[in-house]
């Protein structure tokens, strides 16, 4: 720098200064923007779960309901091996269940039921996530979110309690 004459300085010195200022509104940007996703991911993640409860209300009270109500109802009932049984129909959290696992399949979100003391085994938690999110809404969370990479791609999980009725 002693070579440089106070034109060549305080350009140098000005640029700097201003790829500085850049660099930390970039930053202010990047958490305002990553802050509105997870809140935009948060909602969704709600509409979503009225869904599921919306759709398992109404299978349970037009088919379930009516089903066992019909001159069909002495013959069909309702299980969760629905698929072995020709005279069976899913219980609502099974349809519910097996929906989830379809949209998994194409692409659009999982959903499944976890519990701790499950009557489906398959419903046990599968890894940290699911079992930290059974804590944590043990002691009153009322839901519980992160953002974690699975197989290389960040991936959104949310878990929300959904007491059995």
């Amino acid at each position: 720098m002693q070579c440089l004459r106070i034109g060549h300085k305080l350009v140098l010195t000005l640029g700097t200064l201003a790829v500085g200022m850049i660099v930390c509104g970039l930053a202010v940007i990047y958490q305002q923007e990553f802050g509105r996703l997870q809140m935009l991911l948060e909602e969704e993640g709600r509409i979503i779960q009225a869904q599921i409860n919306v759709t398992r209300a109404y299978i349970a009270k037009n088919y379930v309901g009516k089903i066992k109500q019909s001159s069909m109802g002495s013959h069909l009932h309702v299980s969760r091996d629905h698929e072995q049984d020709p005279d069976a129909v899913p219980f609502p959290a099974t349809a519910i269940q097996e929906i989830g696992q379809e949209l998994g399949l194409v692409g659009g979100y999982q959903a499944r039921f976890v519990s701790d003391q499950p009557m489906n085994p398959a419903n046990a938690p599968k890894d940290t996530f699911e079992q930290k999110a059974l804590e944590l809404m043990k002691n009153g969370a009322k839901s519980v979110s992160e953002i974690e990479t699975i197989n290389g791609v960040p991936t959104f999980r949310r878990a929300s309690a959904d007491v059995a009725t």
